[in-house]
């Protein structure tokens, strides 16, 4: 099976999933896509996603009016500047999870103090394992989404600093 191929079923799957009540597109429509964003799936399935939340509220669209509301979502998606696209593929549950790192095992790196820093209440130097690694920058990526909060002395169960002037 080529690439293509993967992906034209994956946007199938996509389809078939947020879309049930609505007959899916023809191949060449779907190639089309392809060719058009450049095989950038995150792109055609944000149009997809956006399609389908329309769908839910107005309930009665056919596969023509899906396809040109998802071709015009897609044109200003892929038009965003690339920090500003928020649509991801593992969101919408298209990516298989990351496979599952062994705990234990050798010491792959030290932690730096950049990284110390944006913990909060892990020291610089502290050496780490692969498994260790990923969930370190997994919560870095946490604490920027806003996710997690950032640990602070009062959360660590420790006594909050007083100021000198008290």
């Amino acid at each position: 099976m080529t690439a293509e191929q993967k992906q034209i079923e994956v946007i199938t799957k996509f389809w078939v999933s947020s879309l049930p009540t609505v007959e899916p597109p023809t191949l060449s429509l779907i190639k089309l896509w392809l060719k058009q964003y450049d095989h950038d799936l995150e792109v055609i399935c944000y149009g997809l996603d956006e399609a389908a939340r329309k769908n839910r509220k107005v309930h009665d669209m056919t596969t023509a009016d899906v396809v040109k509301f998802a071709s015009m979502c897609q044109i200003g998606y892929a038009a965003r500047d690339p920090r500003r696209k928020t649509f991801r593929l593992s969101d919408a549950g298209l990516q298989k999870p990351p496979r599952k790192i062994e705990e234990g095992g050798p010491i792959v790196a030290c932690l730096s103090e950049n990284l110390a820093d944006q913990l909060g209440d892990v020291p610089a130097g502290t050496p780490l394992t692969q498994s260790m690694l990923f969930r370190v920058l997994m919560r870095v990526a946490d604490i920027k989404a806003g996710r997690v909060q950032r640990p602070t002395p009062a959360t660590q169960g420790g006594q909050p600093e007083r100021s000198k002037a008290a």
